[in-house]
């Protein structure tokens, strides 16, 4: 004798096929409109952060040479025009490039993680970089903090 078929099951199986169903279906014009300008603006964003290090002060120490987001996190990578003597002054660059992300990111309405990585080419070995710390800033807590490579394990 069989056993019924739980009506639990049924719902469970008629939902997921709705699901795909709505998945496949094709976007309305104002999503594709409006996943498109968020596209412009965010791309808009990261030019103003790649252009932190166009102040000609600035531009003597270090460049903003990549800047990624992938949602949760937005990276930017510092490169270095100088050799640090120490890691304060490593800190103090990628501490003044988050907190301008920051503040641009903000203006936006946008909230992420910030991680800004400074390296520099290595001098001995063409093609390779130094890589010497990063800022991290959290958005749950409001709080950054630099880590040399040597305590993120690099």
């Amino acid at each position: 004798m069989k056993k019924p078929v739980k009506w639990s099951v049924a719902i469970i199986i008629a939902c997921a096929i709705l699901i795909i169903f709505i998945s496949i279906l094709p976007k309305s014009e104002k999503q594709r409109a409006a996943e498109e300008q968020k596209t412009e603006d965010l791309a808009k964003i990261k030019q103003q952060i790649r252009e932190i290090s166009a102040d000609q002060q600035i531009a003597k120490f270090i460049s903003c040479a990549k800047v990624e987001d992938d949602g949760s996190v937005c990276q930017i990578w510092v490169e270095l025009l100088f050799e640090p003597d120490d890691y304060q002054q490593v800190k103090t660059w990628t501490d003044a490039v988050c907190e301008s992300s920051k503040r641009i990111l903000d203006a936006a309405g946008i909230s992420r993680d910030i991680s800004v990585w400074a390296n520099r080419p290595d001098p001995k070995k063409k093609g390779n970089v130094i890589l010497y710390g990063r800022t991290f800033y959290s958005h749950y807590t409001g709080e950054s903090e630099f880590k040399s490579a040597e305590e993120l394990n690099l």
